[in-house]
């Protein structure tokens, strides 16, 4: 859905959690975009630990629509609307994807990893909660892309050997920590 190279403004909502964290060390250290991430103020120095500069670590709690437009807080060097090309939310719920759509680029691709399957899958039964996942995510993809001029996904997960023997030798490589 998105094509990482190096040098692309991209962003990494809850880049200290579990999924987040390797995901901004991945982008950081091996793709070497210009990552920027959120995080909490106590897990400032966890994403430093990763190499990404203090300027480019963002305290959610600053993050409301009224900050963002036209001016970020003064802690903040950057103005954030319209920076991003990539967006990866590890949080995903309404509130996040508000404020973090107005960040990327028309054009720009936001991907959140808290879709609708699972949880209609698991209210609905198997098919039908599939059925109104996909069709909720078509729905969601259309109305970003009016709206915004985003291209929108939900990130899936399956397991793979392979996959993880890659990240094993990106984190025998450093690129990931």
């Amino acid at each position: 859905m998105c094509d990482l190279h190096p040098g692309m403004n991209v962003m990494v909502v809850g880049g200290s959690g579990r999924v987040g964290y390797i995901l901004t060390s991945l982008l950081n250290n091996h793709f070497q975009c210009n990552t920027f991430s959120t995080c909490s103020p106590v897990d400032i120095s966890k994403l430093q630990s990763i190499g990404l500069p203090p300027s480019q670590i963002i305290d959610y709690h600053h993050l409301e629509p009224s900050h963002i437009f036209p001016y970020t807080p003064s802690s903040l060097l950057v103005d954030l609307h319209q920076k991003f090309d990539v967006i990866f939310d590890t949080v995903g719920d309404e509130k996040s994807e508000a404020i973090y759509t107005s960040m990327a680029k028309r054009g720009g691709t936001y991907l959140t990893f808290n879709g609708p399957l699972v949880k209609l899958a698991d209210q609905n039964g198997f098919v039908p909660g599939l059925l109104a996942g996909v069709s909720h995510s078509l729905w969601k993809k259309k109305e970003i892309f009016e709206k915004k001029g985003l291209h929108f996904g939900y990130v899936l997960f399956s397991p793979s050997s392979s996959n993880l023997t890659r990240l094993m030798k990106f984190a025998e490589e450093d690129k990931i920590k």
